[in-house]
């Protein structure tokens, strides 16, 4: 909008350039404006009328004539060929079925290539559809004719905004009002005084300059400048913008067509934040952390929030590897039987103990995560959909774990690996963790989540004070009403959780660029050693040397944080006669490789902490007084 205001171009007569003011009784209702251009903070004017504490920003924005930007948007669509058709959309099947063609005389209605639902407040309403979540937030304005304001101004707080905006058409509209799931649809002549009344109180220059020039100016001034009143229904949502795709059949068609949802508000209030809203807790920012929060956060009535010492933007470390540089692929570690009620193995490897509900997870993660990676998907980049192999050098139980997998198949034993008596195949995904952090992260923050980089010492800091104790708001330690703790191998060392079941399974790794690798391979030895292939979307491909603990924390409990070169040198010699095909195929093409064509293609080697816990997951439950506590993770 920015470049559409330049002085000169067609766009400019729809904005007006101009020098913006705002006043807010809380830094954190600044958001992003310290990105805005000329921006600037000062203290509040004590000459406004002061009645809580606040601090003043200035910076320079557009405004935009609306009505007239509306109608350049349709013009340029149909000048590029768009079509605009009035109808009434009763349900989305009748698109998803026919088409544009179901609401013209169409003679064959086909369905779309895709469809993008922007409907707003009507979503509420729209058959198949039907988010509930959405909500009016009504808005009220005046208009005057004010062509010698040429500035906005706006002083906010939680409960009440009042703003100026100045068209470029010389009008200005007087705000506002912010009444939540509100639906009355015409202008009250209380909220009408009361706008004018504050808007004149933080900007008498509203009263025309040929009376100030005279004498101390009064509301009645600005009366006779009102053109109309107006107001309006914005679409909230409770989680804020929805910005995703599903893909439904259309009709009897075997065709499959995405829907884009593109509608909703972010709010950082919404008519849920009330004594109604639940205000919930979660320690850690992990994939587990955050897609916790997630889940919560997407259900009616919670307000979320995330306390965390590490945040997936922080530069690497080791307490960071296991999500930035470490690979992870969907492959699941539950074996055939509860072993977790026989009591041997412990610990990361096939054999080990998953009740029936990790069981159930793996699949659900699997199904969750094969949709999101579908072609097209707004989640595409974070998965790289291929083949696996598994190869192992004991028995496998039967059925197979991973029998419920796309494609899964028996390896005939001609290419098995050496040592090895067993293989299957199977389609899968693996996760460019980084990417895919980072998609968490924004959909969390979209949906009008908070974040609270902290370190807590003990659980009851949180039980007590809530949030705010770690962040020193100004609202005051305030109880939540539940806590999730997604703290991993920290559940070791958090105070009032305390989890010596909770021990470090040390992983070592090494990424290569090898974007002609698209397939993961495993094979897993006799002695608990884990060889991996991982492959990225990017193009990267990540080894493993994992050494699995059985009845026993000889090897579990490392703690060496650094890689060691030796094992570096034994993970590329291992991945190498497990995988010839890294070496790059032009030196295949003429020679006989050998591992040192790897070695100029090592981005870099990596070691982190994976949270092993004795026992498997922790999800289960307590009350801490009137506070629920969760615990999710190992």
């Amino acid at each position: 909008m920015w470049e559409l205001s330049t002085p000169g171009t067609e766009t400019a007569q729809y904005f007006k350039r101009l020098t913006q003011t705002d006043y807010y009784s809380d830094l954190t209702l600044l958001g992003s404006l310290d990105r805005m251009p000329d921006v600037g903070l000062f203290p509040y004017p004590p000459h406004f009328d002061n009645t809580f504490d606040a601090v003043g920003v200035s910076f320079s924005t557009v405004t935009i004539d609306t009505p007239n930007y509306l109608l350049y948007l349709a013009r340029r669509f149909t000048e590029a060929g768009g079509v605009i058709i009035r109808a009434s959309v009763q349900h989305i099947n009748q698109v998803l079925e026919g088409g544009a063609g179901a609401f013209t005389n169409a003679s064959n209605p086909t369905p779309p290539g895709a469809i993008v639902v922007c409907t707003g407040l009507g979503t509420r309403f729209l058959g198949g559809v039907e988010d509930k979540n959405v909500f009016p937030i009504r808005g009220q304005t005046v208009l005057i004719r004010a062509p010698w304001i040429d500035f906005g101004r706006t002083v906010g707080d939680p409960d009440n905004w009042t703003y100026i905006i100045p068209r470029s058409t010389g009008d200005v509209i007087l705000g506002g009002s912010k009444d939540y799931d509100d639906w009355y649809p015409r202008p009250r002549a209380k909220t009408t005084r009361d706008i004018l009344e504050r808007t004149f109180k933080m900007c008498p220059e509203l009263a025309p300059p040929e009376i100030r020039a005279e004498r101390e100016p009064t509301i009645e001034d600005v009366l006779p400048l009102v053109t109309e009143e107006g107001c309006g229904l914005r679409p909230g949502r409770i989680g804020g913008v929805r910005s995703d795709v599903e893909w439904r059949v259309a009709g009897d068609t075997n065709v499959s067509v995405p829907i884009v949802f593109n509608y909703g508000q972010l709010r950082k209030f919404s008519p849920m934040t009330d004594a109604s809203t639940k205000k919930v807790i979660v320690i850690g920012a992990g994939v587990i952390g955050l897609t916790t929060a997630i889940v919560i956060q997407e259900k009616d009535g919670y307000k979320v929030t995330i306390v965390a010492e590490l945040l997936p933007s922080d530069p690497k470390s080791t307490r960071l590897l296991k999500y930035i540089t470490q690979g992870a692929h969907h492959v699941s570690l539950a074996s055939s039987t509860d072993s977790k009620q026989q009591g041997k193995l412990l610990y990361l490897d096939y054999d080990s103990a998953l009740s029936g509900l990790e069981i159930e997870m793996d699949l659900e993660t699997f199904k969750v995560m094969w949709e999101m990676s579908a072609p097209g998907s707004l989640t595409e980049n974070c998965f790289l959909r291929m083949t696996q192999e598994e190869y192992h050098c004991e028995e496998r139980p039967e059925p197979d774990v991973h029998s419920f997998m796309p494609d899964y198949r028996v390896q005939p034993p001609e290419v098995w690996p050496n040592g090895a008596v067993h293989g299957i195949a199977f389609s899968t995904v693996t996760i460019d963790t980084p990417v895919y952090l980072e998609y968490l992260m924004s959909r969390f923050l979209n949906n009008g989540g908070t974040v609270i980089r902290g370190n807590v010492q003990h659980i009851d800091q949180l039980v007590e004070g809530g949030e705010h104790v770690i962040d020193g708001g100004s609202e005051g330690p305030v109880s939540p009403d539940a806590i999730v703790v997604c703290v991993g191998l920290g559940a070791r060392t958090l105070s009032g959780v305390d989890d010596q079941d909770v021990y470090p399974i040390r992983g070592q790794t090494v990424l290569l660029r090898a974007p002609w690798i698209r397939f993961g391979r495993t094979l897993s030895s006799m002695n608990g050693t884990w060889t991996y292939i991982i492959p990225r979307k990017s193009g990267d491909v990540r080894f493993y040397h994992l050494r699995v603990a059985i009845e026993s924390l000889t090897y579990a409990m490392e703690w060496y944080p650094r890689p060691r070169p030796e094992t570096t040198r034994d993970i590329l010699e291992r991945v190498f006669t497990l995988c010839p095909e890294l070496a790059p195929p032009e030196i295949r093409a003429v020679r006989e490789p050998a591992v040192e064509d790897l070695l100029p293609i090592i981005i870099e080697e990596g070691c982190g902490f994976r949270p092993g816990r004795k026992g498997g997951i922790r999800i289960e439950g307590e009350k801490k007084g009137s506070v629920s506590i969760v615990y999710n993770y190992g």
